[in-house]
């Protein structure tokens, strides 16, 4: 977040709400949507915007990062315990596999929630919403979001240490299109429909 006399901007251009094309005029020259849009250089035009919710801010790379390690320190400890149990009767597979399911619950819970927001997303001043609808997004998004980051998680566990090796690299890949997507969406955001906001 950009602050200049206690204005806020959002982390990058402005993108129409529709197909995602950098604009700062109504309607898209690309797609032809109608919408309200101010220049990120008008201050007050950016905070009425932001107020009636008629400006689409996409979260910033930073700023989903700072909430990613929010949750992962607060997920730690419950993990690590959940593991603990489980493994002392089921196997270390076994309470890898618990573990990560507290991670999901935590996960699909907090954000098919009306706030869609993890502490982390609280803490680091974003949303999670509906791709097309900015919306709350439902229960099935808020798995599919959760599950494809799981299913490598999962595999980079139930491989050899080499092959995990490789496999921990899909998380990378996973992230890197937020750096360069009109949306800002990672693979994950992609498959799930979903988008993450600056709030």
């Amino acid at each position: 977040m950009l602050a200049t006399g206690g204005a806020l901007y959002q982390d990058g251009p402005m993108y129409c709400p529709h197909c995602g094309t950098p604009t700062e005029t109504s309607p898209c020259k690309v797609c032809g949507t109608a919408f309200n849009s101010v220049s990120p250089l008008n201050p007050l035009a950016s905070i009425m915007a932001e107020e009636s919710g008629a400006l689409s801010m996409y979260a910033g790379w930073w700023r989903r990062v700072g909430a990613t390690v929010v949750d992962n320190l607060i997920l730690f400890i419950p993990t690590l315990l959940v593991d603990a149990v489980f493994s002392s009767f089921g196997g270390w597979f076994l309470g890898a596999l618990a573990g990560v399911a507290v991670q999901g619950l935590y996960m699909v819970t907090m954000l098919s929630a009306p706030r869609g927001q993890t502490y982390g997303n609280r803490v680091a001043l974003s949303v999670v919403r509906d791709a097309a609808t900015q919306q709350t997004i439902t229960r099935a998004q808020s798995l599919k979001r959760w599950g494809f980051i799981a299913v490598y998680g999962i595999l980079t566990l139930s491989t050899s240490a080499r092959s995990g090796v490789y496999i921990s690299f899909l998380g990378l890949i996973d992230c890197v299109p937020a750096l360069f997507s009109a949306r800002r969406q990672t693979l994950h955001d992609m498959f799930a429909g979903t988008v993450v906001l600056k709030r």
